[in-house]
């Protein structure tokens, strides 16, 4: 299995709920960090730089819901649904620092970027298929080994 592989599969066990969630708060957290062109960011009204910010504050929240330490997912569990989406909210709000408002005009902004998109209309550049990586191991145990010693006997 390839690293990409292994990180896109996300939680085993996670409901479809919680993958839409963090699939958001990767979309956020793009979004969060800008086109990345020079001076880009200068040019940049506060108010834009400020959603930015909360963009950022919100993505970092809902890559953890359904985690044993993130928001609980609203899907799963006993009670009443409505009232456990409303708990949900509040402890979105309670983490990220931003009002249900707000909270809502992003889950717009992402849910209204094209599919296979991530941000400003930007591709999504993960390769379809990664070659294999050729990388240096390094010096063997062996070597390693050899230089030891002779450091040890002074050469």
């Amino acid at each position: 299995m390839k690293m990409n592989e292994l990180v896109n599969e996300g939680y085993y066990d996670a409901s479809p709920f919680a993958k839409k969630m963090a699939s958001y708060g990767r979309k956020l957290d793009t979004i969060s960090q800008g086109t990345g062109e020079p001076g880009s960011l200068a040019k940049m009204s506060d108010e834009e730089l400020g959603m930015m910010n909360k963009a950022g504050s919100l993505a970092r929240v809902l890559v953890t819901v359904g985690s044993d330490f993130g928001v609980k997912d609203p899907s799963s569990g006993s009670g009443n649904p409505q009232e456990r989406l409303a708990k949900f909210f509040k402890e979105l709000e309670a983490k990220s620092g931003l009002d249900k408002p707000t909270i809502l005009k992003m889950f717009k902004k992402v849910e209204e970027l094209p599919d296979g998109k991530v941000a400003d209309n930007e591709p999504d550049n993960e390769p379809e298929d990664e070659p294999e990586d050729d990388f240096d191991d390094g010096p063997s145990d062996d070597e390693i080994d050899a230089k030891a010693r002779a450091m040890a006997r002074g050469k």
